[in-house]
This record gives C-alpha cells, structure tokens and sequence, in this order.
C-alpha cells in the first residue's frame, strides 16, 4: 500500500474526553471517554467503531470504584452487515473486584452470536 492510499482509507475519526469530573451529589470523582471512527478498509468494506468508557470512583471509598466500557463495531459490505457489540463492567469493593463481559454478534441484524463472562476475583493487596 502505497502512503498515499492510507490516506484515502480514513474517513473520519473523533474522540472526545472530558477532564475528571466530581458528582457533588454522590461524592464521586468520573472520566467519560468516547471514540468515534470510520475506515474505508477497502473498496467494498467500511468499518465504524464507537467506543465509550466511563469510570467513577467514590471519594469516601475508594475501593468501591466501577469502570463501564462498550465499544460497538459495525462492518459494511456488499454482502451484508455484520455487528459486533461488546461491554465490560468491572466494579470493586474492599474485599472483591467484580467483571462482567458481554459480546453480541449479528449478521444483517439478526442474532448470530452471544456470550457472556462473569467472574470474581479476591482483592488482595501487596
């Protein structure tokens, strides 16, 4: 691929990020994140990605933190569609740290795929 052609691949990306963030309401500090893109992978094939993440930790607690991610990816060609939905929640305590994972696969919107990982893990400190 010649340099001139990853150029003419990208369409457009954004991301956006907010500075931390306190909720007065609940004592909490948060950082939002989001990413937009699309790429022109090839002639026939676009892909667009959406990704957020959004974490908060409480001021008085610090072990009680969540972090909430999604990222959604959406690729396009001639053939059809296929999505691909995926979402992780990762929340703490003083004695556990919580996962949860969820992915979701469609072709052409139907439902092609899905699973779900659910684990807790012992919070042990150095």
């Amino acid at each position: 691929m010649a340099t001139t052609d990853f150029y003419n691949i990208m369409m457009f990306a954004s991301l956006s990020c907010e500075y931390p963030t306190h909720d007065v309401m609940r004592d909490r500090t948060g950082l939002k994140l989001y990413r937009l893109d699309e790429v022109k992978a090839s002639a026939d094939m676009t892909v667009k990605t959406e990704s957020r993440l959004e974490v908060w930790s409480d001021n008085r607690n610090p072990a009680a933190t969540t972090a909430i991610g999604q990222h959604f990816r959406t690729i396009t060609r001639a053939d059809g569609t296929i999505n691909i939905d995926t979402s992780a929640n990762v929340r703490s305590t003083e004695d556990a740290i919580h996962v949860a994972l969820d992915l979701e696969v469609r072709l052409n919107g139907l439902p092609h795929h899905q699973r779900r990982w659910v684990e807790t893990f012992e919070r042990k400190l150095l």
